[in-house]
């Protein structure tokens, strides 16, 4: 993943986790989760670098949504063309 790529993913994470804290302070998030303090500061602020996938299985479980809600596959010319299934070889 391109550091482009990661800073998409990180910007559609942070908006549909916080659209759906409804109001939930940081800190609540936080306590409910088990994560920092600091690492719900960042991604409330998009200031975050990078998240692991143990943060967002926290964050989906708490929020009851799944993974596919903020990931999606962006396959380059470059991955198709290279792709052992492509037509083009």
């Amino acid at each position: 993943m391109t550091h482009q790529e990661e800073q998409k993913f990180l910007n559609e994470l942070e908006k549909k986790l916080w659209a759906a804290a409804d109001k939930r302070r940081i800190a609540d998030v936080a306590r409910e989760t088990g994560l920092s303090r600091v690492t719900e500061t960042l991604l409330y602020k998009e200031t975050s670098q990078k998240v692991d996938l143990n943060t967002i299985e926290k964050i989906c479980l708490l929020f009851g949504f799944g993974i596919g809600d903020f990931l999606e596959l962006q396959i380059s010319n470059k991955s198709k063309e290279n792709h052992p299934l492509s037509e083009n070889k």
